[in-house]
């Protein structure tokens, strides 16, 4: 098949933009039209939705007004209120000193030349405050020195004031020093 074109060379111009332009309308109807149907959807999908939860809203509360649910909630409350009371014993628990094996480990600081007069122990702040008499300096050095290598004793804690070493026999002493929590 022969296409003949017998139009003038400005009608062949004007002819080939007319075609763009209408191409170009096409093109951007469809795509509007398109673009609008998907808006349509949305538009209808949004409502729908929103309805939807509503009503999921609504029989959900009237749910919660029945009396099975509602001992369900009652039981959550019991068992948070139970879960709380745990942790405060748990608490308590962790908190909680052996005053027994402190005692025993405190005792293993005297020597023959050495007795305690006064052992208090603070729980709170974990400190431990001893007094006690010594016949002789270097006994008063050996407990020192006992305390401040026990494993229950943080070292750089200890303190000893310089009263323990001014005398050379019969000493009154005391050392304050804290717990390894």
């Amino acid at each position: 098949m022969i296409k003949l074109n017998l139009l003038p060379e400005e009608y062949k111009k004007e002819y080939n933009l007319e075609k763009t332009r209408r191409f170009v309308k096409f093109v951007s109807v469809s795509l509007y039209f398109i673009l609008f149907i998907f808006i349509l959807l949305i538009f209808f999908g949004y409502f729908y939705l929103k309805f939807e939860t509503r009503s999921v809203i609504s029989k959900i509360d009237s749910e919660k007004t029945t009396q099975k649910i509602k001992d369900i909630f009652n039981l959550e409350d019991n068992i948070k209120l139970i879960n709380k009371k745990i942790s405060i014993i748990e608490k308590a628990k962790a908190e909680k000193i052996e005053i027994s094996e402190i005692l025993q480990t405190i005792a293993s600081f005297d020597n023959q030349d050495t007795y305690f007069k006064n052992i208090s122990i603070n729980g709170q702040i974990k400190k431990v405050s001893i007094s006690g008499f010594a016949l002789n300096r270097s006994a008063v050095l050996a407990v020192k020195e006992a305390i401040k290598n026990s494993p229950i004793v943080e070292k750089e804690s200890v303190f000893s004031p310089k009263t323990n070493i001014l005398k050379e026999k019969n000493i009154d002493f005391n050392f304050t020093f804290k717990l390894k929590k």
